[in-house]
């Protein structure tokens, strides 16, 4: 399941990135990046804030822009800030979510999902925060899911978040090299060269890595 999973996730690009290829060409893209850079250098502090904000939405509400939205932010701001950026709002979305079901919507959450919860709280129990991680590296669980189900355990705030950040980190990396790279391709149709789709795979790759060598990890907190 987990190698469907890692296909799953260069596919899913490679088709992204094939979908634009039908509807624009290269040069409409690049169009629409360039002054989308002129306004973001004019304005640093509200351009960055916008985005960090947006995308923090965009993962409170699971609304599936996400990939789209950091493919311009990597074409924009580069590698670097743009993950910073991105995972720093994505991780803050999905503490919103956390709260919200841990004093809003807990009692829906657990009459929803009860035999889940119950099992994932004793899984805490035996392996500590370290579950979590294993949860965000490997894509076992809806995102959505996992922020929920989580609100309605033990586990501190502090300890969701910055678990949370660490953890999304290859997967925004992913897109963001992606946007990054689509700025230097002549033709759109380069996206789906097997050197293009090979160096995502190579950093989408990097989750699965990971979560397989954390996977026996044991803590009892963090």
């Amino acid at each position: 399941m987990k190698v469907i999973a890692f296909l799953l996730i260069g596919g899913v690009m490679a088709l992204v990135l094939w979908t634009l290829g039908q509807f624009w060409t290269l040069q409409d893209i690049k169009a629409q990046v360039q002054p989308m850079s002129a306004w973001s250098a004019a304005h640093p502090f509200l351009s960055r804030s916008s985005l960090l904000f947006f995308f923090a939405l965009l993962n409170f509400f699971s609304v599936p822009l996400a990939s789209l939205t950091a493919l311009l932010a990597g074409a924009v701001l580069g590698p670097f800030e743009g993950t910073l950026l991105l995972t720093l709002g994505g991780s803050l979305g999905g503490c919103g979510t956390f709260l919200l079901s841990r004093y809003v919507l807990g009692p829906w959450v657990e009459r929803k999902w009860s035999q889940q919860v119950t099992q994932l709280r004793q899984r805490l129990g035996q392996q500590g925060p370290w579950l979590l991680l294993s949860f965000r590296l490997q894509p076992i669980c809806p995102y959505i899911l996992v922020n929920l189900f989580f609100g309605l355990t033990p586990l501190k705030l502090f300890t969701f978040w910055w678990i949370s950040w660490v953890a999304i980190i290859p997967n925004v990396l992913a897109w963001v090299y992606a946007g990054t790279l689509l700025m230097e391709l002549e033709r759109i149709e380069d996206a789906v060269s097997p050197t293009f789709t090979l160096s995502l795979l190579a950093v989408a790759f990097l989750p699965w890595f990971i979560g397989r060598l954390l996977a026996g990890k044991k803590e009892e907190s963090l």
